[in-house]
């Protein structure tokens, strides 16, 4: 599935975790294909939405939520849950912008575009990038004050201000980073 068109994945309606990266590039080889990209994606994103801070608290928070795992999604997970070297390996090769992309169509389908104040809050995943580089992974959360919905988004700085665009139509926003 080719990521230069959003209308390849995206066809308007509200999609599921699961639908939204199931058609991710894997540029892993080998060994490191052991867990299915999209499962990996998947959990993390669950995990750290439910406020893992690195990729150790991830994997603690699938090998403790296994068994809702496979009931929830119909995983087998034959090998367990991947340990937090694989997390970390899978978000260091992972396709950024694709990631993004994704990431960004899945919470406009769930959040859409709201009036009135919003808070925001950002935090950097320790671990999920080279030291140094502008590859790391970055959680911001929103709080729509008029109608209690949260939002999150991971990604870059510019997923951040995309985020922030999606939700932005007639919002004031409060951030915290």
């Amino acid at each position: 599935m080719a990521m230069g068109s959003t209308s390849s994945f995206w066809e308007g309606g509200r999609m599921t975790l699961v639908e939204t990266f199931s058609g991710l590039p894997d540029s892993r080889r080998g060994p490191a294909k052991r867990y299915v990209l999209m499962e990996m994606v998947v959990m993390a994103l669950c995990a750290i939405l439910c406020g893992a801070d690195h990729w150790v608290e991830v994997a603690d928070w699938c090998r403790d939520r296994q068994q809702c795992l496979r009931e929830r999604f119909g995983w087998s997970l034959k090998g367990g849950t991947p340990s937090h070297d694989p997390f970390g390996d899978l978000f260091r090769v992972l396709d950024a912008k694709g990631f993004e992309e994704r990431f960004r169509q899945w919470i406009a389908g769930v959040v859409g575009v709201v009036d009135g104040v919003a808070a925001f809050d950002g935090k950097t995943l320790r671990g999920s990038g080279k030291k140094g580089s502008n590859e790391l992974l970055h959680l911001v959360t929103a709080y729509v004050v008029e109608n209690g919905k949260v939002a999150a988004a991971s990604g870059s700085m510019q997923a951040y201000r995309q985020f922030n665009d999606t939700l932005a139509s007639g919002l004031t926003s409060a951030i915290s980073w």
